[in-house]
């Protein structure tokens, strides 16, 4: 094999750092039959988005016939929560703690209610949950998991959940390697050939790709929670990076430099503000968001 090719990870390893993750997978698609090393070393805190693309970079690496080596973080806790991702990448459906807060389902493969349920379950016995708050987040996780299982073309995503340190936020991240939200959404409707309007019409309109069925109501569900909790959404998909903070009332859909052939939604719930609990019933009521 060649001289390995050695891709970095910032020291803040957040959703603030996307484009180092997206960088990271077109390197690992541009290489086959290589040594690839993902240096961690600088690493200093964990995230879900960077167990997702850890864990679906070892997967990418494989399947390219590359070899993998990791340099754990000097972060004694990081470095922990990093080989555990390692261990999972060798195993299917898996559940795991990775820290005090966090678990992660290193891949689902199917469109199974199951692999939610043990997350929010998991969950809950490190953070408090209400009833109404554990149906709120699984009908969005739901709704999240159908979109990537069912939209993406691909028959599996990495989903991470948790919340770690002195972080309010409950974090939960989803990754899969499909054709991207805007890409699907001009298999219907083909007039959408900007790929920050798809995605934007996408929220706005409640757009579906499901053929004779209502769709479009579970990023609607998602937004109105968060604009309630104060919040955070994140989409990245094609050429869209978008962000949009309830918190702050900044709403940002912006072109990314390069696409990214895939989709990463990563979701960020105020633990220190009410919105969860009774959202259901009041969903047919309230105005549409954005």
């Amino acid at each position: 094999m060649d001289e390995a090719l050695r891709i970095s990870f910032p020291r803040q390893a957040t959703i603030a750092y996307i484009d180092s993750f997206l960088k990271a997978v077109r390197a690992v698609l541009d290489a086959t039959n290589q040594r690839v090393c993902f240096d961690l070393s600088r690493i200093v805190e964990v995230s879900s988005v960077l167990i997702c693309f850890l864990s679906g970079l070892l997967d990418l690496s494989r399947a390219k016939n590359n070899k993998v080596d990791i340099v754990l973080p000097r972060n004694k806790r990081a470095a922990k929560a990093i080989r555990s991702v390692k261990e999972l990448s060798r195993r299917k459906d898996a559940l795991i703690r990775i820290t005090e807060r966090i678990c992660q389902v290193r891949k689902i493969t199917g469109n199974n209610n199951a692999a939610i349920e043990e997350i929010l379950s998991l969950l809950r016995e490190n953070i408090k949950m209400g009833p109404s708050a554990y149906d709120s987040l699984l009908v969005v996780l739901t709704e999240l998991l159908t979109n990537a299982i069912d939209h993406s073309g691909e028959k599996s995503c990495y989903v991470c959940a948790g919340a770690w340190g002195r972080s309010k936020y409950l974090h939960v991240t989803l990754l899969d390697f499909g054709m991207g939200i805007p890409q699907k959404i001009r298999t219907r409707y083909p007039e959408y050939e900007d790929d920050v309007e798809a995605v934007k019409s996408l929220l706005r309109l409640g757009l579906t790709t499901r053929v004779g069925l209502e769709g479009g109501r579970g990023y609607r569900f998602i937004q109105e929670i968060l604009r309630r909790n104060e919040g955070r959404l994140h989409i990245f998909s094609g050429k869209t990076k978008t962000v949009l903070k309830y918190d702050k009332g900044e709403y940002n859909y912006r072109t990314a430099r390069r696409a990214f052939t895939g989709t990463c939604v990563d979701i960020q719930f105020n633990l220190e503000e009410q919105g969860f609990d009774a959202l259901v019933e009041e969903m047919e009521e309230s105005p549409f968001i954005l």
